[in-house]
């Protein structure tokens, strides 16, 4: 089976990007996979190279601001470019598999390509965007969320990490299907008579509920550890609030090294899920907690708030409330067998081989 993974900004790293994980796994089970993106990325802000002729790239215009009309054009146009290349490409294609926000793509690869599409819908915009509804930008929205219809309607199969994003699809044939990766399971500490060590693993950025847990340990400085590994636009923020209120803390900076992160988390009790403003329904950085073993301090919706209530995989709070992390954690029991529930529900659910097969699953069925 020969795919097409179609894929707005492609990350060639299969443990932060979804479809670098199903183009891996479509090519650890003996098929032929190109990639067809754009040459830009849109979390550096910058043009990118591939050093592989299987991953194909087509020109877009630059943006700097996410909240710029530059963005939106630079979205649109791309989406119609990343068509015409498809067009060029398609001779051999069996299946499309193409993600989504831009599902615009897979409908005009289905109306005019009439080939097998997938869409995975990474994200359902304008659904999670923060668009204001006024006489200008409603007929705008209706028009969008029409096009998402059918692109999911005219599809083959629909797919998502998320159940919110499939109930918005509509559509009868859809599998939701987790992120995967391989476990690194180490050993934690009680936190008996110690203070509560909390983990935060990635970008330090506008999304992140930070101020929570400035509260927090503005009023319980002596209690807790923080460990913080990553780098982004609030790190010199960060610094000064936890010098300022004197919490013990340590900043490892970005960190690839697996042994060095394994000896990191083993340090921690729990790993931070905070987040401000998100449809999303389930994160990588949950999915690299869970992978180490660790309980998770949420305040993502959707999914992962649920599989934390269902399988006591850590504390959930609501960000919107300054009162809500520290009565949350301050309750809490924690116990060893925290940490059991997480490795547990980590092997039934997220580890690598279970979500290669259900990948396998749909593009073997839907090609058959």
């Amino acid at each position: 089976m020969k795919v097409c993974v179609v894929s707005p900004f492609f990350v060639d790293d299969k443990s932060i990007s979804r479809p670098a994980f199903v183009r891996d796994t479509l090519l650890n089970h003996s098929n032929d996979v190109v990639v067809l993106t754009s040459d830009f990325s849109h979390q550096l802000k910058r043009r990118v190279h591939f050093d592989s002729d299987k991953i194909i790239t087509v020109r877009t215009l630059n943006y700097s601001n996410n909240k710029s009309v530059f963005r939106f054009a630079s979205h649109f146009f791309l989406a119609i470019f990343l068509f015409l290349k498809a067009v060029k490409i398609s001779r051999g294609i069996d299946v499309f598999y193409v993600t989504a926000p831009f599902a615009f793509t897979a409908l005009l690869i289905k109306i005019f390509i009439r080939k097998k599409v997938i869409v995975d819908i990474i994200d359902y915009w304008p659904y999670s965007l923060p668009f204001k509804k006024n006489y200008l930008t409603s007929p705008f929205l209706k028009v969008w969320h029409f096009f998402n219809f059918l692109c999911f309607k005219m599809s083959d199969f629909t797919i998502s990490l998320s159940s919110t994003f499939l109930s918005l699809a509509k559509v009868d044939l859809k599998y939701q299907i987790l992120f995967g990766t391989n476990s690194k399971f180490v050993l934690h500490h009680d936190v008996s008579d110690k203070k509560i060590s909390i983990l935060y693993l990635g970008n330090i950025g506008e999304l992140y509920d930070f101020e929570s847990l400035i509260s927090l340990f503005e009023k319980y400085p002596e209690k807790y550890v923080f460990e913080i590994v990553g780098s982004g636009d609030r790190l010199d923020w960060l610094k000064l609030e936890l010098e300022r209120i004197g919490v013990e803390h340590r900043f490892h900076g970005v960190v690839y090294c697996e042994n060095s992160l394994k000896k990191i988390a083993s340090k921690c009790h729990f790993g931070f899920n905070g987040y401000l403003k998100t449809n999303a329904s389930f994160s990588y950085k949950a999915l690299s907690y869970f992978s180490y073993g660790l309980p998770i301090i949420n305040s993502m919706r959707g999914d992962i708030f649920n599989y934390v209530e269902m399988y006591n995989l850590g504390i959930n709070y609501q960000q919107d409330s300054n009162l809500s992390l520290e009565k949350a954690i301050l309750n809490y029991d924690y116990s060893s067998c925290l940490t059991q529930n997480v490795r547990r529900f980590f092997i039934e659910n997220l580890e690598q081989s279970k979500i290669e097969m259900k990948i396998i699953k749909v593009f073997e069925e839907l090609y058959d």
